[in-house]
């Protein structure tokens, strides 16, 4: 995933910091899917991705944290190299933190 540079918050205040949370934690019950719902794929890539190509729009890739919880594993290694930051917890209920 290409980084992209945020664009400037007009309506913050000067020193203001702005941080993205992504909820991305959801199984997908009702697309009855073995796969999370944020790794189906749209257009190619993961739906979680594009969510994570609009934030990093907005704010750097360090101020990004998605908090992942059904199959955190794969979701971990698929945004593997965005530079986000992910919580939560993985198969074996270890907190997981990168």
């Amino acid at each position: 995933m290409k980084a992209m540079k945020p664009t400037r918050n007009r309506s913050a205040k000067p020193g203001a910091r702005t941080a993205i949370a992504i909820m991305a934690a959801g199984k997908g019950t009702r697309l009855k899917s073995k796969h999370p719902k944020v790794l189906h794929e749209v257009g190619g890539k993961p739906l979680l991705a594009h969510v994570v190509e609009a934030a990093l729009r907005v704010v750097p890739a360090h101020d990004v944290l998605a908090i992942i919880g059904h199959e955190a594993d794969r979701v971990i290694e698929a945004m593997r190299g965005t530079g986000i930051g992910l919580c939560g917890r993985s198969r074996n209920a270890a907190p997981v933190m990168h």
